[in-house]
């Protein structure tokens, strides 16, 4: 137990033997006796989990280097030759089990193992058990959209992925999305382009008082017409007909434009929603990567002794890209509800 020396189970307070059976918190990597920890029924230093606390050896630095020429103790290690065998698969450095390149923690002994201290997230991921396991790549590992591979592409979009993959694909800056026509604005906040969708929503509001300051006049005298014939409007007369059709003739143009300006920017929109998806892509997905190349790594939350389940560095990769992309219904029918106060608190001026 070349981590353990010297170190004390935290909840019977007595030394570890080194033909103790012991068991590590997935969390901080706290030590303890498989019965002890049982018994409490959770990490010892489970209170302190919030604070990103480490369990740190009381070796010294200098004996665990010596002996395995790994990193610094107490952080997670960096792996060296001897921790692999001879086909370079990578094994335990306390029993020699054989295990994923990605594992932290050994499955067996529950060893810590070397691997990448987590120094660029500082508050990493980390994934509850799903219902279902991650979705098999799609396509190939040497497949990429500048530099980005098309499985994490096709993890960040979700729904619909094959199409929007091959637009990506193609380079064009132009395309044709019926979503976005049909939808405008709101199509962006569905596919959380927060930014895009808010500002085309400015624009649409933008001119539309534009147009309404514009002919203003016409448009008082048929709302105030309106507002006061309410009632009568339910059964028109032949008198109050021949009133109305002069004030709608003269508002006619103020909803021309109106319906045409909503009709050009949804058109916009339907040509470059492609384009400025693949851009919010790409960027996630680059964010992700150089946060990994620096050093960073996923946490899984699992139950402590479920081993069989967890999943590799690379499905809980897919899995958090796919939290950040995705689809959200909720946010376009709140941009639409604060887009009607918004509106109506303007008429109201």
């Amino acid at each position: 137990m070349p981590y353990y020396v010297n170190e004390k189970c935290p909840v019977c307070e007595k030394p570890f033997d080194e033909h103790d059976d012991i068991v590590t918190c997935p969390h901080c990597g706290t030590p303890h006796h498989r019965e002890c920890y049982n018994s409490l029924g959770h990490c010892a230093n489970e209170d302190k989990h919030g604070e990103d606390f480490s369990f740190k050896p009381s070796v010294s630095e200098s004996a665990v280097l010596k002996s395995k020429g790994s990193a610094k103790i107490g952080e997670y290690y960096q792996p060296s030759a001897s921790n692999s065998n001879s086909d370079g698969k990578a094994k335990c450095v306390n029993c020699g089990e054989e295990l994923e390149d990605s594992a932290v923690f050994c499955n067996k002994c529950g060893a810590r193992q070397p691997a990448p201290r987590l120094s660029s997230f500082s508050n990493p991921p980390m994934f509850s058990m799903p219902t279902v396991a991650p979705e098999k790549p799609r396509y190939k590992d040497d497949e990429s959209i500048e530099g980005v591979k098309l499985n994490e592409i096709a993890s960040i979009i979700r729904s619909n992925a094959e199409r929007f993959v091959n637009i990506f694909k193609s380079g064009k800056r132009i395309s044709w999305n019926w979503g976005a026509f049909v939808f405008g604005p709101y199509y962006l906040f569905f596919r959380k382009m927060y930014k895009e969708g808010a500002l085309f929503l400015a624009l649409r509001l933008t001119m539309s008082l534009i147009n309404q300051g514009v002919h203003a006049k016409e448009y008082n005298a048929f709302a105030s017409f309106v507002v006061s014939n309410l009632d009568a409007l339910r059964n028109p007369t032949q008198e109050l007909a021949e009133q109305l059709m002069p004030l709608y003739e003269a508002i006619l143009p103020f909803m021309l434009i109106q319906l045409g300006g909503m009709l050009l920017i949804n058109i916009i929109i339907a040509l470059f929603a492609d384009n400025i998806y693949k851009d919010r892509v790409i960027t996630i997905a680059k964010k992700v990567n150089q946060k990994l190349d620096e050093g960073g790594r996923f946490g899984q939350t699992i139950g402590f002794f479920d081993t069989e389940s967890q999943l590799t560095q690379e499905e809980m990769k897919s899995l958090y890209l796919s939290k950040l992309g995705g689809t959200s219904i909720f946010a376009p029918l709140f941009a639409y509800l604060v887009y009607d106060l918004v509106t109506s608190f303007i008429a109201k001026l």
